[in-house]
Formats: structure tokens, C-alpha cells, sequence
């Protein structure tokens, strides 16, 4: 008998928070208006008023405006569109490629990864160290091979917990190669630094704890939690090395802690990190910095140099000679920093998660939602028997399935269905690993079919299902639209169409005038005793009986403080204001805070229109809006625009 379950074991997926728009509107959604023979709902009309609309309150009156502008918008469209620009194979391909970008937060679990961000955050408020023993046993292994493994990995449990050293059987089972050397510790780390299942259980745990078998994709492992601190933030160090190779004698070992020795020997004397880093450090990549290393937190450096340059209290602070396994360090305090609040690193922190092994987790989170939703349920009896029937060629799976049974759904729900025929081309695609049996290949293998057929129906439904993505798509669509048919009509049309530039420029070139100006020379004095020798000596110099070098050279030792300058004055200069005289001549005394002026006049230069060369971006701005504005006259005459008043007067009376 065929056996019918409902599926709920589906892999991950990674996810991201949907967007978050303030018209999440259900019900009906009226038509405002109709453009063209087009209707446009109120939901349309306000996600586009609203992005718009900077006032944090509207008013009646920006509604009326804003439908003017808006209306004008959905008139260009519609000409685009009656033109056939949305028919184009150039711009169908543009906007399929930007769909596949606005889709991605659509098709994520928001709630499942809000708690993992937060989870995230809270866990890196600690520094925690552990130590793990490892039995490895990979995610398509056997479950005679996974049973193996877990009743291994809790006999090991059980020696430890009844009085084995976790260091001794750490190095004597761990198949982590390093607990050889480090007895399975792993120092302290922070979150996003482990895989999450192992992270998760070490956050879980007490210090001295020791945890159940945890699995993760490396095997089964068992946690002790060794210690748990408040995170002390990050930190900008400087360090100049000392390099001592692993294979070195005694004697390299000697001569590089003389070195270094010596190096803080000079530090402590007053001498520059910076120069004796440039001139000693045998670290070549920050050498050439003064010896400058990025900001780094716990479990980013070795233990020994990550615990010297956190004991460092004050920036400008130098430690003592440090050993690691690399040699011989003096490190120096640049700058620290606390660990930030969520809200500064919240979105840094959610991109962490997303693309770390916890974004599987939210996809799980997020198939087993549309299960429900699309009401899926699966033949596991179809599957066993492709399991049980079929034959490994090399690393390739032949399942034998009697074209009886091609047509037969092995999965259905709502609008959405899986046949075996599709389940065979993917298998077609697919491999076995060498370790994993075939039971667990037929099912992951489906698994991951049935995971992505149900995101592409997601998928592909969105605008038939979300508001706000419907929007956000139809803004897309008439924003594309709306700068192609502009640059046709409009920008390109300006800038190309000279002969028609001309005739604007010439019609409106009254609204290009110069300033009234005129062309002066200004000379400033200290004193006014001084006004009316200094007036008779302006006048030869007019008469050019006199020069004004040589106007400043009699003034030189009285004291006046003369300084002469030739500059050209507009109108609406307020250096003079009403004082300054717009005849030719020369002014009277004109009295300033900082001195006095006389004004000689020399030539005044009427209005007018400025040459086209010279203003020919601005006349093209121009030219631009007077083309846009008699291209609007001719559309609102062409396309019938029908605004129904009484839904307008609700969206007025509830803004």
C-alpha cells in the first residue's frame, strides 16, 4: 500500500530580513485613477507618495500636487509602453536581472534569522574557552558507520567522567590533529568562530561542564567549557618580531633574544617604534608600516601575542619581549575598542550570519513554513522504491523505474507538484559520495529537488501573493520605462537637436541677461584729511598726468594707507551698495568700516543677453524642461486620465 506522510525534513537555505515598506495593506484595494484605459490602485499611488514624501505628516494639499506629478510619471509610461519599449529584448533581460536581486530578501526566513542575529550578538558579549575531543563520522556517512561514531564518542565521555584526564584522552582519540600538541584546547573565541552547532553548545554550557555529543559536519564531538569572560573588545597594535625558525639551535634562540633584547632595550631609552619596527622587524608586511596591524579580537592571533597586547592598558604602552612560536615580539598599544552596541552592528552581524553555516539552519526554517503553507505532502513509498531498485555504475546512480511510473507525483501540494520524471533528471545530475549509502543519496538528493521547487513556486507567485513586492517590481517596470522614453524625448532630444537649442536660446534670451556692471578703479585710504588731495590726484591720473604708481609713491610716508585696484562691479555688488555712483567719474569720499574708498568710474556695460557658448548647459536645462512641458500638453491631450474623486477624498481624509 502506498504510504502518504507529509514532508518536513528539508536542508538549508541561506536567509535575509524582508524589507519593511509602512502600506502593508490587506483587503481591497481600490482604483484611483485610470490612465490610458489603465487602473491604478490606491496601494500603488501611496507606496509611491510615501517614498516620496518627505513631511513627516502629509496635508491635502500634498496629496493634490503629488497626483499631478504622479499622473504626469504614469502618462510617460504609458506612451514607453504604447511605444513598445517594454517589449525589448534588452529590457526584459535588464529587468529579470533585477528581479532576481529584489527576490532574495523574499524568499528568507526574517523571524529565523532575527533570532540568530540576536543569539549572535549575545553570545559575542563573552569570550568563552574549551576544549573538544573529535570523532570524525561526515554528514553522508552510513547509520552503521554514524552509530560507530556516537557510541564512541560517549565511551570517551564516560572515561572522562570518571576520573581520565580530558587532555590525556584528548591526545590519545581526538581525530583533531592539533590536540596532540594543545590536549583539544582550543583557546577562547568568540561567536561566528566555530560552526554553530558546536558554538551554540558551548554557550549552553557551565564552566567545568562537560557537554553531550554534539554533531556538526566535521563528526561527533564533546565540549568542555574551561572558562567564560565579559568580551574585552578589539585592539590596534604595532609589534616589530624577532623570527626565530622552528628548526633553529640553541644558539639562534640565544642570539634572537639578544636582538631582542636589545630592541627594548632602545624602546625603553626613548628610541621610535615606528623607525626601530621599519629597521629590525623581521614581519616585512607591517615592517613597512611601522610595524601596524589590523584590529583584531579574541581568537584572531596566537594565545601568547593575543594575551600580551590585551594586557595592554593605555594606548602608547609597550610590552615586554614576547615568545610565540614564531619568535620573539615587543607589541605595542595603538587604540582599543569596546564591543559596539547591536544597533551599530547589527547588519555587519546579519551578513556574518547569513553567510555562515547558521543560514542553512534559516532555510530549513523557512521550507518547512511553505510545507505547511502549500499543504505538501510526499509518496516516501515512491522514494523507497527507487532506493531499493536501481545500480551503481562507477560514482554513478541508474535508478530502474518502469515508464509506467514517470508521470506519478512524488510530491503535491497546493498550485505546486514534484513528478517522478522531475526527480529522475535531477538524479540524472547527482552523485553519490563514496562513504554515503544509497538510501541517504535518493532522499538528500530529493530533499534538495523539493527545497528548490518550492522557493522557485515562492518565487515565482510573489507578485500575486506580496503587495509589497508587486510594488516594488511595478516601480521597476515604470522607472526603466520612464528614463528610456525620457532620454528619447527629452535628454538626448536636447542635447543632439542644435538647430532647435538655437531657437529656444533666441526666443528666451532676454532670460540670460548680464548684470549691469562697470569697470572702476577703487582706491582705499586710512584717513579722510586725505579725501580731497587724493581726489584732485584721481583726476591727473584720469588726465594721465600721473600714473598710480606714482599716486602711491607721493602717499607713501603720510601715512594714508593707499592701496589702488582695478576691479569690475555689478549692481548688485554690496561691497558699496546705494554709495557707489553708476555714471562715469569719479565718486565722492565713500565711508567704510574698514577705511574710506574713492570710486573712478571708467566705463559702464548695459544688460545684456549672454552668449550661448558660454551658458550652453544651463540654456540645455532649460531646453530640457520646455521639451518635457510641451510633451506633458500633448500626452494629458492624447491619453484619458479618469480620477475617481470619492476614493481620493478617503486617502485625504485619512492622511
Amino acid at each position: 500500500m502506498k504510504k502518504i506522510i507529509p514532508y518536513l525534513f528539508i536542508p538549508a537555505l541561506l536567509i535575509a530580513n524582508l524589507p519593511a515598506f509602512g502600506i502593508g495593506r490587506t483587503g481591497d484595494d481600490p482604483v484611483l485613477l485610470t490612465i490610458a484605459n489603465k487602473p491604478v490602485s490606491v496601494s500603488e499611488f501611496l507606496h509611491m507618495y510615501e517614498k516620496n514624501n518627505t513631511q513627516a505628516v502629509g496635508t491635502r494639499e500634498d496629496i493634490d500636487t503629488y497626483l499631478q506629478r504622479f499622473i504626469d510619471f504614469k502618462l510617460k509610461v504609458a506612451e514607453a509602453e504604447n511605444m513598445g519599449l517594454d517589449t525589448l529584448p534588452g529590457f526584459k533581460k535588464e529587468l529579470a536581472g533585477y528581479r532576481e536581486q529584489l527576490v532574495k530578501p523574499y524568499l528568507l526566513d526574517s523571524s529565523t534569522i532575527e533570532m540568530m542575529v540576536h543569539e549572535a550578538y549575545n553570545h559575542m558579549r563573552y569570550e568563552v574557552n574549551a576544549s573538544h575531543i573529535l570523532i570524525r563520522c561526515g554528514m553522508e556517512a552510513s547509520p552503521a558507520d554514524t552509530l560507530d561514531a556516537y557510541t564512541r564518542i560517549i565511551q570517551v565521555r564516560q572515561k572522562i567522567l570518571e576520573g581520565t584526564p580530558f587532555e590525556q584522552m584528548a591526545r590519545a582519540v581526538s581525530d583533531d590533529p592539533s590536540a596532540k600538541s594543545n590536549g583539544g584546547n582550543l583557546g577562547y573565541f568568540t561567536a561566528l568562530q566555530m560552526v554553530y552547532p558546536f558554538e551554540k553548545a558551548v554557550y549552553a554550557l557551565q564552566p567545568g561542564e562537560i557537554s553531550m555529543p554534539v554533531r556538526t559536519r566535521f563528526g561527533y564531538h564533546i565540549i568542555r567549557l574551561n572558562d567564560k569572560r565579559l568580551n574585552p573588545g578589539t585592539v590596534k597594535v604595532a609589534h616589530i618580531m624577532v623570527a626565530v625558525p622552528r628548526s633553529s639551535g640553541p644558539e639562534k634562540q640565544k642570539e634572537a633574544y639578544e636582538k631582542i633584547k636589545n630592541i627594548y632595550k632602545q624602546l625603553t631609552a626613548g628610541a621610535s617604534f615606528d623607525t626601530i619596527a621599519r629597521k629590525y622587524s623581521d614581519d616585512y608586511n607591517s615592517a613597512k608600516n611601522g610595524g601596524i596591524l589590523p584590529w583584531f579580537g579574541t581568537g584572531k592571533m596566537i594565545p601568547a601575542f593575543e594575551q600580551a597586547a590585551f594586557a595592554l592598558k593605555n594606548p602608547g604602552d609597550i610590552s615586554e619581549p614576547v615568545q610565540t612560536g614564531y619568535g620573539w615580539h615587543i607589541i605595542k598599544l595603538l587604540d582599543k575598542k569596546e564591543l559596539p552596541a547591536y544597533k551599530e552592528i547589527s547588519e555587519s552581524l546579519r551578513r556574518k550570519v547569513l553567510s555562515s553555516d547558521r543560514g542553512q539552519m534559516a532555510k530549513t526554517a523557512l521550507v518547512k513554513k511553505l510545507i505547511n503553507k502549500y499543504q505538501v505532502m510526499v509518496d516516501s513509498a515512491l522514494l523507497d522504491q527507487v532506493a531499493a531498485n536501481g545500480d551503481l555504475d562507477n560514482d554513478h546512480f541508474i535508478p530502474v523505474v518502469p515508464s509506467s511510473d514517470y508521470e506519478k507525483p512524488l510530491a503535491t501540494g497546493n498550485g505546486f507538484s514534484v513528478t517522478m520524471k522531475d526527480f529522475l533528471k535531477t538524479l540524472n545530475k547527482s552523485h553519490p559520495k563514496p562513504s554515503e549509502s544509497i538510501h541517504h543519496f535518493i532522499f538528500k538528493t530529493f530533499e534538495n529537488l523539493l527545497s528548490n521547487r518550492l522557493l522557485a513556486y515562492k518565487k515565482s507567485q510573489l507578485e500575486n501573493t506580496n503587495p509589497e513586492f508587486r510594488a516594488i517590481m511595478q516601480e521597476y517596470h515604470d522607472g526603466m520605462l520612464l528614463f528610456e522614453i525620457m532620454d528619447r524625448k527629452v535628454w538626448s532630444k536636447a542635447s543632439h537637436d542644435t538647430t532647435g537649442l538655437k531657437a529656444y536660446y533666441n526666443t528666451h534670451k532676454n532670460a540670460y541677461m548680464t548684470e549691469k556692471r562697470q569697470m572702476a578703479t577703487i582706491y582705499h585710504f586710512n584717513d579722510p584729511r586725505f579725501a580731497k588731495s587724493l581726489t584732485k590726484d584721481i583726476r591727473k591720473v584720469s588726465r594721465k598726468k600721473l600714473t598710480d604708481k606714482q599716486l602711491i609713491e607721493k602717499y607713501k610716508n603720510k601715512n594714508a594707507g593707499i592701496s589702488v585696484e582695478t576691479d569690475t562691479l555689478l549692481i548688485s555688488d554690496q561691497r558699496f551698495g546705494k554709495s557707489l555712483s553708476w555714471e562715469k567719474g569719479i565718486s565722492g569720499m565713500i565711508r567704510k568700516e574698514n577705511g574710506f574708498y574713492i570710486v573712478n568710474t571708467k566705463e559702464i556695460f548695459p544688460e545684456e543677453p549672454k552668449p550661448l557658448d558660454e551658458i550652453r548647459g544651463i540654456v540645455t536645462a532649460d531646453y530640457q524642461d520646455y521639451l518635457e512641458k510641451q510633451w506633458i500638453i500633448r500626452l494629458r491631450k492624447k491619453y484619458p486620465v479618469v480620477i475617481h474623486q470619492d476614493v481620493l477624498s478617503g486617502i485625504k481624509n485619512k492622511i
